[in-house]
Formats: structure tokens, sequence, C-alpha cells
């Protein structure tokens, strides 16, 4: 008997349920038109102040947009009203938005309302990050005593440099903002990952003067440094990776993924990080590779339409030579004298 009543009041609850559904059918809201549409860099500095303007909702026809606007900030936890729907047509949901003090990951949400419609939303995340290395949102590098400094007195931007040999390298890739692009176009992005360019690009007038795009030879020669075996160009580097990959972290989160055959040493202090590399087309870059690789120019040509560049792999123990691209291409840069 007990059960039986169990089962008569769950037969109760289902009959409710497809009566209330059945209701609910009847009265079911039209959704708003369109998509919600903002852009936001995904790398931002604290501080910086970036305009919002979201677009692209709308009634029945796209110009029935006098609708209610919102915007949630996760990094605050505020959720402010851009404009409400009795507003006229002046009040626009453009907004500057300033970005916080705290570094880390957070979002903004745009939503768009209106009476006996279902609401569209949108959102983009978005880094705050900080350039200063060790301290700030990278962290990991390998600094010693033996450590140089340069700055490019083109732009003002100083580099950490490091003894290979009888060269000196640049330790962090090059983030020159006269030429190339920055991952996902965002300029807070130069000045912690650097910069991608063509192959054009990295072997003009890219490196600051008395420093030059390092040759194939020139990267052996690094990595010989580093302890890695002795190849001729432009053989794989069997054992390199691990001795050149820099043990850094993105905010907590470290930027190499971990796999058992490639053991992170970074032995003289070349850091490289896995930011991967970009493709143009026209004038659109599309971006690659994030934490999975790295990806270097040498000055060498294959032919007229192709040249080296050195990958370093999170899951392969060898620094590979690969023929790409020349012009619709682009790497990272490591200066050298």
């Amino acid at each position: 008997m007990k059960y039986t009543r169990y089962i008569l009041a769950a037969v109760a609850l289902l009959a409710i349920a497809f009566g209330c559904k059945k209701d609910d059918d009847e009265d079911t809201q039209p959704s708003l038109n369109g998509t919600v549409k903002f852009t936001m860099p995904m790398y931002v500095y604290a501080g910086e102040t970036i305009h919002i303007a979201p677009t692209g909702v709308y009634r029945k026809n796209a110009a029935d947009t006098l609708l209610s606007v919102y915007v949630y900030d996760s990094a605050r936890g505020v959720r402010d009203t851009l404009r409400s729907e009795g507003d006229g047509p002046e009040v626009k949901a453009e907004f500057d938005f300033t970005v916080p003090d705290t570094l880390g990951y957070y979002y903004l949400s745009v939503s768009y309302d209106s009476k006996d419609y279902y609401a569209r939303s949108s959102t983009r995340y978005y880094h705050i990050v900080d350039t200063t290395l060790n301290t700030g949102t990278m962290r990991g590098y390998k600094f010693a005593d033996t450590d140089g400094q340069f700055t490019d007195p083109r732009d003002g931007r100083t580099y950490r440099t490091l003894k290979a040999g009888t060269s000196e390298w640049m330790k962090q890739n090059l983030a020159y903002e006269k030429a190339g692009t920055s991952r996902n176009g965002d300029r807070a992005s130069s000045f912690i990952f650097g910069r991608f360019y063509t192959w054009t690009e990295a072997t003009g007038t890219l490196c600051p003067e008395g420093w030059h795009l390092p040759t194939d030879a020139e990267f052996i020669a690094l990595a010989e440094a580093a302890g890695a075996s002795s190849v001729t160009s432009p053989a794989d580097i069997p054992d390199a990776a691990g001795r050149l990959m820099g043990d850094i972290n993105f905010y907590k989160t470290k930027m190499w993924e971990f796999w058992p055959d490639v053991k992170i040493t970074d032995n003289i202090g070349f850091s490289a990080i896995p930011v991967g590399y970009a493709t143009l087309s026209g004038s659109v870059y599309t971006y690659y590779g994030m934490n999975e690789y790295a990806c270097f120019w040498t000055a060498d040509e294959v032919d007229s339409d192709f040249a080296i560049a050195r990958y370093i792999y999170h899951d392969k123990p060898a620094v590979v030579a690969a023929r790409v691209p020349k012009e619709s291409f682009a790497a990272s840069v490591r200066c050298v004298k």
C-alpha cells in the first residue's frame, strides 16, 4: 500500500506537469531576433578604457531596436542598465568600460530585453595582464647574473638578453609594433607574448640596429650552447626542446602542457613560450597553437616562396625544422647579435 500511494502520487504529479506543459506551450513567448554583437579584446591592461558598442538585436524588424540593454562585469560583480525600453532613440547603449586593476580572467556580458520577449545575451572573456616579468602575469623566467638588457631606441621597449657561446640573444619574443600582428590583434598581448611577423618582415629592418634574424646555423648553435646534440642545418635537433622551453606560468597555469618525454630545463634561459603562429589571408590574420608550440623564423630560405622556421612542440623532444610560406605565415622572432 505504501508503494501504491507513491505510484499514485507520481502519476498525479506527471499529469499536473503535462497539463502545465500544454499551457506553457500555448503561452510561449517569442525570442528577440538577431544576435548580440560587441567587441572586447581578449588581453587588456589594468586601467585601460575600452569602448563597447553592442548591436544586433531587434523585435520584428531591424529598425525596431528600442530595447532594454544591460551589462554585467564579472570582475566587479556589477550589473548596470545601459538603456531602458522606454528611452528614446537618442539614448545609445554604447559605453566606455574601464578595466579593473586586479589581474585575472573575467567576462563581460551584454543582454537585450523587451516586454513579452525572451532576452538575448552574449559574453566576451578577457585577461587583465601586466607586462612585468616574474611579478606580473608571466612568471617563471630564469634570470641570471649574466643576463643583459637591451632597450630598443625605436620604441623604448626593454628586452632581457642572454649569452649563448659568442652570441647574444633576446630572451623574449620581439614586440616591435610597426609590423606584424599580436595574438588576437590585441595590443596588450604584444608585450607579454611578442608579435608574429612574416618572413619578409622578419628579414627586413625588423630587428633593431646591430641585431639580426638568426640563421638556422645560429639557432642550432644556440641549442648546442644549451647542451643539445650537434646537427647540420636544417636537420631536426633531437634533444633540444626541453632545454629551450621556459617553465613559464600565465597567471598560475603552466603554459607548456606536461608531456612525459619532454623535460623542461631551460638550460640557458632562452625561455621559449608556446604562443603558436598566425596565418595571413589578404589582411586577415588567423591564430593557431596557443599552449601547444612555439615557432621561430630563421633567415634561411628554401626557395622564392618558402623559408625555414624552427618549431618547439609540447609533446616532441626535438626542435623541428619546417618549410613554411614566407608571406602567408607569421611566426615569432628572437633577434641575435
